[in-house]
């Protein structure tokens, strides 16, 4: 055993007192330096990720989308920043012009990172803004199935302190417009230079930058900007094409809107999600010519803007013409759920969930079609991830081929 006397004790606690001094100097320090002296900040190191199609899970499925679905043309891409007051404050990418303090980098499908500084002259840690991407906002112009209507808009530096978010509200396109030939034109598909149009907006700041954490090589990180799809997606698929079963002639859709919105109905302070709500309430331009599905294979796809749909006779919408032993029938599928017995619930506790088809929503159905002794044609829908609910029998009465 070791004694101690006072004095040696008396020198050990003053050599604990002097340690503990000093330990809490530097974490007064420290504390100091996450606080961080904004005079001492020369630039701001930043980047964030840019993520085609909003990877948040739709109603009926977690995918991201096909290629074509997620493509980003950088020649038709802006990034901005806007202030709280939703005025433009920084245009950080241009249709493929960048300054010299920003990179953008593709690190997968649709999904870029931006790293670029900002100015301390114009932000600061207590700076609240929202960075704001338009994906494939001009590349629909010139395409005959699709025109944009910008309204006079610029977006560029010299709107800086100008253009609003608002302004933004009021951009509009025209998907699939009637033309005056019979039978219409196919439907518009994305791909050969025309993509879908997205937005995406992320409100966020600059609290807890650090100048020890954070420089050039590695700047701050500030959340993504999710880009949502300004359409929405009808996929049909039939599942029979054996040389017995019925002829599916043509899918149409009849009730649809010809005009959507770049811009969803979103919360400016947050960040852009799956919609709950269809940016254009009423149907503009909304028409009762049909449109036809595009057709690969089996498979029927359509695309259209989001719109309401008030009432069950306008969830009477895509009609399946069919030809048997040189007999034609129609048959209705209704934008709506389906119960087990195959009959579409148009006013159960769901119904509220097809008032409207939404935008960056994938609305998918399948079609069974088989003979049987009393020719009756069942149809089956399901969603994304769902069993098979069941037929529906009976068929309309026959045309006359004439």
């Amino acid at each position: 055993m070791i004694l101690l006397s006072r004095r040696h004790i008396l020198q050990i606690l003053s050599a604990w007192v002097i340690a503990l001094c000093s330990l809490m100097a530097v974490g007064c320090a420290d504390s100091h330096e996450v606080v961080e002296d904004p005079g001492k900040i020369e630039v701001y190191n930043v980047e964030f990720r840019l993520k085609a199609g909003n990877a948040v899970p739709s109603r009926a499925t977690e995918e991201y989308g096909t290629s074509e679905e997620c493509y980003i043309d950088l020649e038709n891409l802006k990034v901005l920043i806007f202030d709280e007051n939703k005025t433009l404050k920084q245009v950080l990418y241009d249709n493929g012009e960048m300054d010299d303090v920003t990179s953008l980098m593709l690190t997968g499908l649709g999904d870029y990172v931006l790293r670029t500084k900002l100015d301390p002259a114009d932000y600061n840690l207590l700076s609240k803004f929202a960075v704001v991407a338009l994906a494939n906002w001009r590349s629909l112009d010139g395409d005959t199935k699709m025109k944009s209507n910008w309204n006079g808009i610029v977006i560029d530096k010299t709107q800086i302190g100008i253009l609003t978010i608002d302004d933004l509200a009021t951009m509009t396109f025209q998907l699939n417009p009637v033309a005056d030939v019979d039978p219409q034109p196919d439907s518009w598909i994305p791909g050969d230079g025309r993509w879908i149009p997205m937005f995406g907006s992320r409100f966020t700041s600059l609290a807890g930058y650090n100048t020890s954490l954070f420089n050039e090589g590695n700047p701050m990180p500030i959340p993504d900007v999710n880009l949502v799809r300004a359409i929405s997606k009808i996929e049909i698929t039939n599942l029979d094409v054996s040389d017995n079963s019925p002829v599916i002639e043509s899918i149409m859709l009849d009730h649809r809107n010809t005009v959507g919105r770049l811009m969803p109905d979103y919360n400016f302070t947050g960040a852009t999600s799956n919609v709950t709500s269809t940016t254009i309430p009423v149907l503009p331009g909304a028409t009762t010519h049909d449109i036809p599905f595009h057709r690969q294979g089996n498979l029927y796809t359509l695309y259209l803007p989001e719109m309401d749909l008030p009432n069950a006779a306008s969830r009477q919408a895509i009609r399946v013409n069919l030809n048997m032993d040189g007999v034609k029938y129609q048959r209705w599928i209704y934008l709506a759920d389906y119960l087990a017995d195959g009959t579409p619930n148009l006013t159960g506790p769901y119904n509220s969930d097809w008032d409207a088809v939404k935008r960056n929503y994938i609305y998918r159905y399948t079609l069974n079609l088989n003979y049987n002794l009393d020719q009756s044609i069942g149809v089956v829908v399901t969603p994304y991830n769902s069993v098979v609910l069941g037929p529906i029998f009976g068929l309309d009465d026959p045309e006359s081929n004439d």
